[in-house]
């Protein structure tokens, strides 16, 4: 079931606020975005958050262990090479842990 906007008020736009707060080689998890824009346990949103919302930086959010997440191996490519592109190092499809974001960036949700 797919979320709506009467189930979660706010939710969408403090998720893509905090998305586009994530800076250049730099990554972070479902978790985290979720977290951090209020909704803990929130993750399963961030996914559908990205799915719906072209633009944003959905390529900086990886799983919490440091894997690629995206099951279509074209897809998974992709995001191997826009992070590497930033400078991000991914092996085997997993980053580094020196490549997360811990502190919460700022955001602003207008």
């Amino acid at each position: 079931m797919e979320p709506t906007t009467q189930q979660t008020p706010g939710v969408f736009d403090r998720i893509r606020a905090v998305l586009r707060t994530i800076p250049a080689g730099r990554v972070v998890s479902y978790g985290q975005v979720a977290a951090w824009a209020g909704f803990p346990r929130g993750a399963r949103i961030v996914v559908w958050v990205l799915r719906t919302s072209p633009g944003l930086p959905w390529h900086r959010v990886i799983r919490a262990n440091g894997q690629l997440a995206l099951s279509d191996p074209l897809e998974r490519d992709l995001q191997r090479q826009l992070l590497e592109a930033e400078f991000v190092t991914v092996t085997n499809n997993k980053v580094s842990a020196d490549f997360f974001l811990h502190k919460q960036p700022e955001f602003d949700t207008q």
